[in-house]
């Protein structure tokens, strides 16, 4: 049985490197055609991956290995068109092998003894749970291990002395810190629980000892303070600008930003697709002419939209949390943080009348307080929602709100003027290539920046 890569393609064919897997066997190296190995050469300079990795990929998905990606639509549309004639493989192994994954269970062949310790039940929650799965959360539960647990000494605590008195005492001691406390409370918990699971332990200590109350946050930017911010974020630094503005007019998480890749960043379709999130499932979000604009601006250095000083790393945490206190201070909102940024977005959209369904699909959030179940939105209607709101914040800043007008015919890559039939002959401007996208922009001159505004030479990164 031969696999066709796709329907309907033709040409001389050419050998190609790497195994290929027909019905969960290995088989001889496939061989493409011209058109073939563009498209998949294509398709590995846009995703970032490697000729191989992208065959490889390839050969998984449609052997029936594997299931596409959530965010690879192309995949999936050329999937239901084989589906369609008949042409598809069994995916029965991909979906037994997806739901294995989503079992919490060891990997074949290892073997880990019984912890001792709190240190080491937290380490086999990281290493097995987290770390194995590529879970969004484990830098932060990393963190929250080392700030509540090892700095006091708790890690060293035997499990055969832990109990919900032990427990209950250590929980008080961090008092002042209560969100702290029982961040570190919820960790544990999950800990002897996924222990549980593998039958490492019997019992869970932290059975029935209470959390600290905590108050929800509402705290965001008003509409009178967001004047002063759109005036100090003016005169930020290009790569500060668009990392808090896309934050803002994206309701997206600051590590999210921070992550953000220029292969997931769509410049002709005007989408910033999320390979994940908190919540476990990818998003995908329409740039708005604000956000479009100014993620053109920044040169492409790296991997990373915003790369740190190491260039093929993200941007530190504490680097952009840093700049916004600087940012914060200055605009006198002190109490604001960055993760406010994001909440001001959804309290926004309420004040304005937007429906929670749409506020829902705007954050990306699983579930809303305030009902039971949202029905999933198109994403236009959540980037139609962000952009109006967009619009009324940077009211109050002229060249911010220049930013807002419509995108001309010559702003746009020629790629994206042929899929909405423009023509091709734009104004005779200077053009320059933008590094690492391939997409071209105008130069921008030099920006004033006010005498006022905080010093960025003494922001890292």
């Amino acid at each position: 049985m031969s696999l066709m890569l796709t329907a309907g393609m033709d040409g001389e064919p050419e050998p190609v490197a790497g195994p290929v897997f027909i019905e969960g066997e290995q088989a001889a190296p496939k061989r493409y055609s011209e058109r073939e190995r563009l498209m998949l050469e294509r398709r590995a300079a846009f995703f970032g991956r490697t000729f191989e990795e992208e065959v490889a990929y390839w050969e998984a998905v449609l052997s029936g290995t594997r299931l596409p990606d959530p965010t690879d639509l192309e995949v999936i549309q050329r999937l239901d068109a084989m589906r369609g004639k008949g042409l598809l493989p069994n995916q029965k192994l991909a979906k037994t092998m997806a739901r294995l994954a989503s079992v919490d269970r060891l990997p074949e062949g290892t073997q880990i003894s019984c912890p001792v310790t709190v240190g080491d039940l937290c380490r086999v929650y990281l290493e097995y749970k987290l770390k194995a799965s590529g879970s969004y959360s484990y830098a932060h539960v990393r963190r929250t291990v080392r700030h509540t647990m090892e700095q006091s000494g708790f890690d060293q605590v035997k499990l055969t002395e832990l109990t919900p008195g032990r427990i209950r005492q250590w929980h008080a001691e961090m008092a002042s810190r209560h969100v702290a406390a029982n961040t570190g409370l919820k960790v544990l918990r999950a800990a002897f629980r996924f222990c549980q699971r593998l039958e490492l332990l019997k019992e869970d200590p932290t059975v029935g000892v209470q959390r600290f109350r905590e108050e929800a946050r509402t705290r965001y930017i008003r509409p009178d303070e967001m004047p002063r911010v759109m005036y100090v974020l003016n005169t930020a630094s290009p790569k500060y600008q668009a990392f808090f503005l896309t934050q803002l007019f994206t309701a997206s998480r600051p590590r999210e930003v921070g992550t953000m890749r220029w292969r997931d960043v769509d410049f002709v379709g005007m989408r910033w697709r999320k390979p994940t999130s908190k919540t476990g499932r990818p998003q995908e979000i329409v740039l708005n002419p604000v956000v479009y604009r100014l993620l053109r601006r920044l040169p492409a250095l790296g991997e990373y939209v915003f790369p740190g000083k190491d260039l093929q790393k993200p941007m530190a945490e504490c680097t952009s949390r840093k700049a916004w206190d600087r940012i914060r201070r200055v605009a006198e909102i002190p109490d604001v943080t960055v993760y406010d940024l994001r909440r001001t977005m959804g309290s926004w959209l309420a004040n304005h009348g937007i429906n929670l369904s749409t506020i829902q699909a705007a954050l990306n959030h699983s579930t809303l307080q305030a009902t039971h179940r949202y029905a999933h939105l198109d994403v236009q209607t959540a980037g139609r929602a962000l952009d109006g709101i967009t619009r009324h914040m940077v009211s109050s800043s002229p060249e911010l709100h220049d930013l807002c007008k419509p995108l001309a015919p010559d702003e746009l890559t020629p790629e994206a003027r042929a899929s909405m039939g423009l023509p091709d002959e734009v104004r005779a401007e200077t053009r320059t290539a933008h590094p690492g996208t391939g997409q071209t922009m105008r130069p921008m001159s030099n920006r004033e920046r006010d005498d006022e505004g905080p010093d960025w030479s003494e922001v890292p990164g």
